[in-house]
């Protein structure tokens, strides 16, 4: 089935056509099922330039069902439009600004380092086009072949190309310039005048001979190399121009567009109006003009990845809003190239958007190289001391339910059995289920143990007085139905165990970004023991121990520099249990209306 994908630019006047052509190139060369959405408020000239196949009136959008993606090409979108778009699809920002930026799901920026707050999944100057043309791409009228980039040859054939709309009227007020100077006089100068120019009145008396002008120009990047100079403001022409090798003049229409000149050090001659005397300097060396675009294209515009590539391998995330409660709308606290994370402003829960269309597989192959990679052992190497650690687990189940005496324990997750086999020996009637095969295979013939390959949801049995999940509930994607399953599965009286990465540990507080940066990527939710507590409490638990767990010394600033085992190193292991920067937890909760008060408390810290 063909993505569906709806396309979301600025039409209002005033404000170019940059984002409008941008859409459209992109809307010609995606491979899925593209639409454009314009509004009846929008700019009767803009809205006249999208084909008929491809428009979404906004009102019949309820009509036009879900969307893969909404890309918001706007520049500033408003929490109303975002609102309404985000309740139809998963929304993709381009260069997008504003309050609503930080809440999307996944941002492309296509000028990299100029926005420091919110940084986007991806950037690069590449974006401003979905395909740039290549070096020398022209009408066979280019300059003299042969010629040095550098050196000193004069320019010939000149474009003036501000937009499709040029608001600010920047054409007239060059080209009374070069008339009134008479620069330039021996070139021939042609002008693009684009679709949303109105009437406009060209003033240039002395040359007009030489003077040509283009009209609704439908793709301009395939004529910019026949010329050897454009005078442009920076934008999607600017880019195109320097793309295709033809050097570029800079004039703005405000400060925005000067800070970014400034910012990639392109030659300019003012803001709102061309000065003289910068574009005599400028035109006595021709060839540091061309050298400036050269050196421009060699750092921005080579080796890039075109704009519809990278919005083409998107997939949709399975799920974009909170895993637990269901609540959208959330900041984005850290992005990535194919995913980001959200924090949840209702229970506090991180949870990925994966925008990567991986799914997990938990085969054979999950426990030996991937955990190998993660671990330094294949999951059966590290079989003893995975049962040592279920040990000290089943010390505080022991406490919180009387002792094993025949209990009922299922473990969720059980992979190749250390636990089950420890529950087992310490007197519980245990079962387990996991997704691998093999694993739940080994457990059953190999170890003797109750075991079945099946999945939580589909996990059909009798109630059980201990549900143990160890290192699972972060791979759940539909946390709510999981955690509504392990209450209607525990019977009276009954715990809930699991252990989970700690968001508030000594990595995570060092750096959230690094934290979330190495989680794995089928770690659906990103816990810490308050956000928790917030939840158990939210599906009808009350928190009876928690117990912070991998302790790391050498992850503190410091560190590295610390002999193991010696005093430091120990007083650093220390101040780790103190102030509880395990990186790992565990939590122990019972059904809200089944635990004395008293339990509320956490459970001693072990290592």
């Amino acid at each position: 089935m063909s993505k569906r994908i709806l396309l979301a630019p600025s039409l209002t006047a005033g404000m170019g056509t940059g984002h409008l052509m941008r859409c459209l190139a992109l809307a010609d060369r995606l491979e899925a099922d593209v639409g454009i959405l314009l509004r009846s408020s929008d700019a009767p000239r803009l809205r006249a330039m999208i084909p008929e196949d491809r428009a979404v009136e906004w009102e019949a959008l309820p009509r036009s069902g879900p969307w893969d993606l909404i890309v918001l090409d706007r520049r500033c979108s408003t929490a109303e439009v975002a609102d309404t778009l985000a309740a139809r699809g998963c929304l993709v920002g381009l260069d997008e600004g504003g309050a609503v930026r930080r809440f999307l799901p996944y941002l492309i920026d296509s000028l990299p380092g100029v926005r420091r707050r919110h940084p986007p999944n991806v950037a690069s100057l590449a974006f401003l086009q979905s395909v740039l043309p290549e070096p020398g791409a022209a009408d066979g009228r280019g300059p003299e072949v042969g010629a040095a980039p550098g050196g000193p040859r004069p320019f010939r054939r000149v474009l003036i190309s501000f937009g499709g709309e040029d608001p600010a009227h920047l054409t007239e007020s060059l080209l009374e310039l070069l008339d009134r100077s008479g620069m330039l006089k021996g070139c021939e100068l042609t002008v693009v005048q684009g679709p949303a120019f109105g009437q406009r009145r060209w003033v240039y008396r002395g040359h007009s001979r030489r003077l040509q002008v283009l009209r609704n120009v439908r793709d301009l990047k395939t004529i910019l190399g026949g010329y050897d100079l454009v005078f442009t403001s920076f934008g999607l022409t600017c880019l195109e121009a320097l793309s295709a090798g033809v050097a570029v003049i800079v004039l703005n229409p405000g400060r925005y567009h000067h800070r970014l000149t400034r910012r990639f050090r392109l030659p300019e001659i003012g803001v709102k109006s061309p000065s003289a005397a910068k574009l005599k300097r400028l035109l006595a060396h021709p060839g540091s003009i061309r050298s400036r675009a050269e050196r421009f294209r060699a750092r921005f515009l080579v080796g890039r990845r075109s704009l519809c590539e990278k919005i083409g391998c998107l997939e949709p995330p399975e799920c974009r809003v909170c895993p637990a409660c269901g609540s959208g709308a959330n900041p984005v606290v850290a992005r990535f190239a194919a995913r980001s994370y959200a924090r949840c402003a209702g229970c506090g829960l991180i949870y990925l958007l994966d925008f990567s269309g991986r799914r997990p597989r938990y085969d054979g192959a999950y426990f030996r190289a991937e955990y190998e990679a993660q671990y330094g052992r294949t999951y059966l190497e590290d079989f003893q001391s995975i049962k040592r650690l279920g040990e000290a687990r089943l010390e505080i189940l022991g406490r919180l339910t009387g002792g094993a005496g025949g209990r009922r324990l299922l473990e969720v997750g059980c992979a190749y059995g250390p636990f089950l086999q420890a529950a087992a020996e310490a007197g519980y009637a245990v079962s387990g289920i996991d997704v691998a095969a093999e694993a739940a295979a080994y457990a059953r013939d190999r170890l003797g143990l109750p075991c079945r390959c099946v999945s939580f949801q589909d996990y059909r049995g009798e109630p059980v007085d201990v549900l143990c999940m160890w290192y699972v509930i972060e791979h759940l994607p539909d946390l709510g139905a999981a955690l509504d399953r392990v209450r209607s599965l525990l019977a009276p009286g009954g715990v809930f165990a699991f252990s989970t990465p700690n968001a508030r540990g000594i990595s995570g507080r060092r750096s959230l970004r690094s934290f979330l940066e190495n989680s794995p990527q089928d770690h659906c939710t990103v816990w810490f023991p308050a956000s928790a507590r917030r939840l158990m409490r939210r599906f009808g638990f009350r928190v009876a121990a928690v117990r912070v767990t991998g302790h790391h010394p050498e992850r503190f600033p410091f560190g590295r520099r610390l002999e193991e085992g010696g005093v430091l190193w120990r007083a650093a292991a220390a101040l780790s249990r103190l102030l509880r920067l395990g990186d790992t937890f565990e939590i122990y909760a019972r059904p809200r209306a089944a635990i004395p008060a008293r339990e509320d408390k956490a459970a001693d810290d072990r290592p």
